[in-house]
């Protein structure tokens, strides 16, 4: 009997998205530590933010000027897990009786933000029970 592991990708559902990733050569796709990377120049806010100050251009993604708000940001499966384990620590810090109030708030303000990454990815990246992947 031949085992097969299940696609845990995703798929591209519209001709606009298939030809742009076509025309590509390089996708440029980084790995970080809680999100992934898909870097296009024009869009990349850690690019701008250099430029923005003067400094010089640079081909890969600099994760010292990364902006959560950025359009080149993907959170796949395995970033989502770090963002959960992330999240669980900020909540455990967000009750914790001997530390002071204003790391609690902030505890659980970025424990909030983490819950949204993880809530749009569910939302976003979770195929219906009928839908068939090819």
């Amino acid at each position: 009997m031949e085992r097969t592991a299940s696609f845990e990708g995703r798929v591209v559902t519209s001709a606009g998205s298939a030809e742009r990733l076509l025309e590509q050569t390089d996708p440029a796709i980084y790995h970080g530590q809680g999100m992934t990377c898909v870097r296009r120049a024009a869009t990349a806010a850690c690019r701008l933010a250099k430029l923005a100050l003067g400094l010089p251009d640079d081909d890969a993604p600099d994760e010292s000027e990364c902006r959560s708000a950025c359009a080149n940001l993907a959170y796949t499966d395995r970033d989502i897990e770090d963002v959960q384990r992330r999240r669980e620590r900020h909540r455990a810090d967000a009750v914790d009786p001997l530390a002071p109030r204003p790391r609690r708030d902030r505890a659980a303000a970025q424990a909030a933000q983490l819950s949204g990454i993880i809530d749009r990815h569910q939302i976003q990246g979770v195929p219906d029970a009928g839908e068939r992947i090819a």
